[in-house]
Parts: C-alpha cells; structure tokens; sequence
C-alpha cells in the first residue's frame, strides 16, 4: 500500500464519522425538539384488582360490584377498557361447562365485546385453566361519570373466575 491508499482511508473514515455524528446532533437537537409525545396524567387511569370468586348459581351473572370502576370522561375525550382474568374449571364440574365475559357499562350490559370458554373435555384430573382477556375503544361515550363493571356467569358453581384486573384509560 502507498501514500494515496491511507490518506484514502483515512478521508473515507472522516466522511462516515462525520456523517454519524452530524446525523446524531440533527436527531437529538432539531428533529426530537418537534416530536414531543404528551404523557396521560394519572387522574386518566384507573385500576382495580379482584379475588378468586366462584360462579354464581343457575347462570346468573355476577354481581357488578366485583370488578368495577367509576370513572370520568370530559368532552371530546376517547375510553379504554381493559380486562384479563382466569377462568377455572374445576375437576369436578360438567364436561362442557363454560364462563362468560361482558361490560356493563352504566347499568347496561354489553353484548360486545363478550368472551365465553370452554371446558369441553374431563381428562385433566386438576382442572383447566384459560387466560381470558377483553377490551374495549370507545370515542362516542357521553362527558360525565360513568361506570364500568365486568361481569361474568357460567353453569357450574364449582369454576370459578380468579387473578382478574380491569383498568380504564381516558385520553384525548
């Protein structure tokens, strides 16, 4: 290798630094500066946690005050629902037993979004478990209080429905 070759080198190295560092100042200084993300405050998100409950009688639907949130919506803002659970069954209950899941939202229980498992099979002497989850947009909800509960109902009393979370999110 002669002269020319390293001074190559070394100007090709120059160029490509520069480059990383010019495209690094640029990113942290002019082009971050107008992308600001706004942070939701907390009195946005409400969170409520329920214990192992087991399913109530004749398929009746649980009582709403087992997981519920009362929450407040301003005009224009958008809510977010958000459930996850367990649904149990038992070893004993029925082979093609089930849990169901819905909202109730305001006193109205909502047809959308609904979850039912199924047990449709008795061959595991410990029970089954399965992860349920729902959620829910909405952006045509009315500014004021409401509430949301999430309710639940099977045909077997000895399922049961357990480790539930609900969270409700506000934004604009």
């Amino acid at each position: 290798m002669g002269k020319g070759s390293g001074t190559a080198i070394g100007i090709i190295a120059l160029i490509i630094s520069l480059g990383f560092g010019g495209y690094f100042i640029f990113d942290k200084f002019f082009a971050a500066s107008g992308l600001t993300t706004t942070s939701i405050p907390s009195t946005n998100q409400y969170y409520k946690e329920g214990s192992s409950v087991y399913i109530p009688g004749s398929e009746a639907w649980c009582s709403d005050t087992y997981l519920n949130i009362e929450f407040n919506l301003t005009e224009g803002e958008t809510v977010y629902f958000s459930f996850e659970g367990l649904a149990l069954f038992d070893d004993s209950s029925i082979p093609d037993a089930y849990i169901e899941f819905r909202f109730k939202v305001d006193g109205i229980i909502w047809n959308y979004p609904r979850r039912r498992v199924w047990r449709y099979s008795v061959v595991s002497a410990f029970g089954i478990r399965f992860s349920v989850a729902m959620q829910h947009y909405n952006s045509t909800m009315s500014a004021g209080t409401h509430t949301v509960a999430v309710l639940f109902k099977g045909d077997h009393t000895v399922d049961q429905v357990s480790y539930s979370s609900l969270f409700v999110l506000t934004f604009k």
